[in-house]
């Protein structure tokens, strides 16, 4: 469960570095891209690793070229990994009721 709870703390992170312009430095979206694609590929199974993966390989591409450091892009992507993250928060919540229940 702390998987979808780090990926959400990331969203968040995003979505506030969005917000404020003295936070969407390159080294900040390298960061997050790097935790992002640690998370996705090596700790989420299934669609939702995937989608987080390739949206960390995104935000390390954005942090490389200076033209792709915009606040829509910080806000379209932290939206986009809140989502899955809250989706997968949601069926590991519900998995592990269905698990209490049958026991």
């Amino acid at each position: 469960m702390w998987i979808g709870w780090s990926s959400l703390f990331i969203a968040i992170w995003l979505i506030i570095s969005g917000l404020i312009a003295n936070l969407q430095g390159p080294a900040n979206l390298v960061i997050c891209g790097i935790l992002s694609i640690l998370i996705g590929f090596f700790f989420m199974l299934g669609w939702e690793g995937v989608v987080t993966g390739v949206l960390g390989i995104w935000l390390i591409l954005s942090g490389l070229v200076s033209g792709l450091i915009h606040t829509s892009n910080l806000l379209i992507i932290g939206i986009s990994i809140a989502a899955v993250s809250l989706i997968r928060i949601y069926h590991q919540h519900s998995e592990g009721e269905r698990i209490h229940k049958t026991a």
